[in-house]
């Protein structure tokens, strides 16, 4: 498998190259602009991502990362609080 990194970019073989045929990919990429056409027409949310989207004055509410990892550190807390509490009481 080639790389994909800065210094090595993953090349065509030019014998592939040479069996490309520009008509097929012609169609090949009107279909898929025809296609991503139909699916915005039929279903606007799915471009929610959109700069447009923010135009339009669609806002999502996103809960803060830091309530997640708020919850993660106090039940960490809590674990380590109950294994010290069990092993003071089985030492006891």
């Amino acid at each position: 498998m080639d790389k994909l990194d800065g210094d090595n970019v993953a090349s065509i073989p030019p014998d592939q190259i040479a069996s490309l045929d520009p008509d097929q990919l012609a169609r090949a990429v009107a279909e898929i602009e025809q296609a991503s056409a139909v699916l915005r027409q039929s279903d606007p949310a799915l471009e929610i991502w959109s700069p447009n989207s923010a135009a339009q004055g669609i806002k999502r509410k996103y809960w803060s990362i830091w309530f997640l990892v708020g919850g993660i550190w106090i039940s960490a807390t809590l674990v380590v609080a109950g294994a010290t509490g069990a092993i003071l009481y089985l030492l006891s």
